[in-house]
C-alpha cells in the first residue's frame, strides 16, 4: 500500500510512503533493517482495539517507508496480559530497534504509547520526543494548533484530513485500509521531527526513556498515564 500525504503543504513533491503491514508474531529483523539504517528522525503511532482499548497496532514512519506491526487482540478469558518472551526474535528485533541509541523518536500522545508498549508488550522506549510537550499547554490537544505553532500560521493544513486521522484511533485489521490512520500520524509526527528548526524546537523536551526506568517507576507512571 501507497500513502501519499496530502495532510498538509509542506511547499515540495513529498515522495510516497510504501507500507508493509506484519503481524506481532511473524515480524522479523529483516522487517525493521530498512529503519535502522535510517539516522533522521522516526515517528511513531499506536492504534488500539475498539472493545478493550488495548494495543492493537504500532506504525514506523519515515519520509518513504513505514512498516505497520500488528498485535493480537487479548483473550478476554485471561485476566492478566501474557509475559513477552525476551527471546523471541519479533521480540528482540523490536526491542533493539525502540531502545537504539541512534537517532529520536517523535509522536503525538507519547506517554500513554510508551506505557502501553511496555505494559502489554513488555517493550522499552528509548531516545524519543512528546511533541505536545514543546508548545503551549493550550495548543497541546488541538493538532491543527500545534501544526501551527511548529510550522507556522501560514501553513496550510488540510482540517478534514488531520481530523479524520485523529479523531479516530482504533484499529480494524478487516479494513483494506486500516493502516493509514496511524501512518499519517505517524508521518505527521515524523515531519515535524525533521523541519529545519526542530533541533531548536525540542531542545528542552525532556526525552522520554522507558529504557532506563526501573519496572516500578513504569507501573506508577503506567497508572498515572491509565493504562492500568
Amino acid at each position: 500500500m501507497l500513502f501519499k500525504q496530502a495532510l498538509i503543504d509542506t511547499g515540495k513533491d513529498d515522495p510516497e510512503c510504501r507500507i508493509t503491514t506484519v503481524t506481532y508474531k511473524e515480524l522479523k529483523y529483516q522487517d525493521l533493517e530498512p529503519f535502522f539504517e535510517v539516522a533522521t528522525p522516526i515517528g511513531l503511532d499506536v492504534a488500539y482495539w475498539k472493545e478493550s482499548i488495548a494495543l492493537a497496532a504500532l506504525a514506523i514512519v519515515s519520509a518513504e517507508i513505514a512498516l505497520v506491526i500488528e498485535f493480537s487482540p487479548p483473550d478476554r478469558r485471561i485476566e492478566t496480559t501474557p509475559a513477552p518472551d525476551p527471546d523471541s526474535e519479533q521480540y528482540q528485533s523490536l526491542m533493539s530497534f525502540l531502545s537504539r541509541d541512534v537517532g529520536e523518536f517523535f509522536a503525538f500522545d507519547l506517554a500513554p504509547l510508551a506505557m502501553s508498549l511496555y505494559e502489554e508488550q513488555g517493550l522499552f522506549l528509548k531516545n524519543a520526543v512528546d511533541i505536545q510537550s514543546a508548545f503551549p499547554k493550550q495548543n497541546r490537544n488541538i493538532i491543527s494548533g500545534i501544526l501551527k505553532a511548529a510550522l507556522g500560521d501560514g501553513i496550510k493544513i488540510s482540517d478534514f484530513l488531520v481530523s479524520e486521522a485523529f479523531n479516530n484511533a482504533t484499529y480494524n485489521p478487516e479494513q483494506r485500509t486500516a493502516a493509514l490512520g496511524p501512518v499519517k500520524r505517524g508521518w505527521l509526527a515524523f515531519y515535524l521531527g525533521s523541519v529545519d528548526d526542530a533541533v531548536t524546537t525540542y531542545s528542552n523536551v525532556k526525552r522520554i526513556d522507558t529504557y532506563g526506568m526501573n519496572e516500578g517507576v513504569c507501573l506508577v507512571v503506567s497508572n498515572v498515564v491509565g493504562i492500568l
